[in-house]
């Protein structure tokens, strides 16, 4: 039989001493693994527009690093900027790797800035070509962005003629698809409470006369069409009847109806016998 060996202890205290020391060169080990695989630093300031600060619960934003020669490198940052703040810096650890190559935007959820857009050399920018993109294995500093302004798009979201939200409420989204080769999209998520029957929305889009937006509504449930169109003729089910809205100006009574699968009330033929 193979022999084993055991280390003995010959009381708690010694026991509890090494078990201690293992874990203290556990994470001085594990510490030196990750500064030599995370090594790169990329750091810099997430800025409100205009001197404006942050209203009172502060502004949450997430800046992401995406490699461009790698979809499986994505970094996440999650930062507020205080209340009554108008910035706030932020940092982000790297892959030690050469061949990376990061770009750098914010995605903000809410209603008073355009919603993503990306660092560039001169100036914060929501067109991905004009995105500055920074080598891999080396540290960054002053990649600041600032919360970009816009045009706003704003309705109303309603229930069809006689119907309420039910207890637990209604989530919709809303869409603004740009049409044209840029790509500025933006939407929101709205929530409908129970037993109400509309809801406001509030979209701020690029500020850009190039851009051409179908606004449309996405529901989410069974008791009503999945996606619907504005038009000023009303809400339409297919994408090809909406009115396209042009870019590079502000908009207001916007407003949808969600579509009902199904005529409501639904009268049935009687049976003839």
């Amino acid at each position: 039989m193979a022999a084993t060996k055991q280390i003995m202890f010959s009381n708690k205290s010694v026991f509890y001493f090494f078990l201690l020391s293992c874990c203290i060169i556990q994470v001085i080990l594990c510490g030196f693994v990750a500064d030599l695989l995370f090594a790169a630093q990329i750091a810099g300031s997430i800025y409100l527009p205009c001197g404006q600060t942050a209203p009172l619960g502060g502004i949450r934003v997430n800046i992401n690093l995406m490699d461009q020669n790698s979809h499986y490198q994505h970094i996440i940052v999650a930062v507020t900027i205080p209340t009554g703040s108008s910035s706030q810096p932020y940092s982000a650890t790297l892959p030690d790797d050469p061949s990376s190559s990061w770009l750098v935007n914010y995605y903000y959820w809410g209603k008073d800035y355009v919603q993503y857009a990306y660092y560039s050399s001169s100036g914060t920018t929501w067109k991905y070509p004009e995105a500055t993109s920074l080598p891999g294995g080396q540290d960054h500093a002053n990649i600041n962005l600032t919360l970009l302004t816009g045009k706003t798009i704003a309705g109303i979201i309603s229930l069809p003629s006689g119907r309420v939200s039910p207890p637990g409420g209604i989530g919709f989204s809303v869409k603004a698809e740009d049409l044209s080769p840029l790509t500025g999209n933006t939407w929101i998520f709205c929530f409908l409470q129970a037993g109400l029957t509309s809801t406001p929305y509030h979209l701020t889009v690029p500020d850009d006369t190039g851009l051409q937006f179908r606004i449309s509504y996405i529901y989410y449930g069974t008791d009503y069409i999945p996606t619907g169109y504005y038009s000023s003729s009303g809400t339409k089910k297919d994408s090809t009847d909406a009115t396209i809205l042009p870019g590079g100006l502000n908009y207001s009574g916007i407003s949808m109806t969600v579509l009902p699968k199904f005529p409501w009330p639904m009268f049935l033929p009687a049976i003839v016998r």
